[in-house]
């Protein structure tokens, strides 16, 4: 709609939706962050954020793509590893064979769970932005990890 119109064109913006996810909060902490659909573009503000914050190294980066070929923000990821941050990219169509430490097969619940040691994250936060599915499966699996409720946040 915005592409076609004229300049000059009066638009309404509405304030942001929700309380946003509480970044002074998790200064020091582990923060994992889930991602996955549009959720993606909420990630990269939180990831530059946790750099700046120099807390990278306590920052691990769960993106959900269903192939290699959907991977956004390629050279953002790139800049995250090199930066410190731990970055799974779960795959979740078959096709893709997983390899190395970036890529893995399963949705990103599936592939946290398989690799995450059952309450290793007790003192953690778990920021989850995406698809209902996997937010839901998240809050589910969270106990499981040691996630306190007040420590999970999510976009819906």
């Amino acid at each position: 709609v915005l592409l076609p119109s004229p300049l000059g064109l009066d638009v309404e913006v509405t304030a942001a939706i929700g309380d946003g996810f509480p970044m002074e909060a998790v200064r020091g902490r582990l923060l994992v962050i889930a991602l996955s659909g549009t959720g993606v573009a909420a990630g990269r503000p939180l990831v530059l954020r946790r750099i700046a914050d120099g807390d990278a190294s306590r920052t691990q980066v769960w993106l959900g793509v269903r192939t290699r070929a959907e991977l956004p923000l390629a050279a953002d990821i790139e800049a995250w590893r090199a930066a410190g941050v731990p970055v799974v990219v779960c795959l979740s169509q078959p096709g893709d064979a997983p390899d190395g430490d970036l890529f893995a097969r399963g949705y990103v619940q599936d592939v946290m769970a398989a690799r995450i040691p059952a309450g290793s994250l007790v003192d953690a936060r778990l920021f989850a932005v995406g698809v209902a599915s996997m937010v839901d499966a998240l809050r589910a699996l969270a106990p499981k990890l040691g996630l306190a409720s007040e420590g999970v946040h999510t976009n819906h």
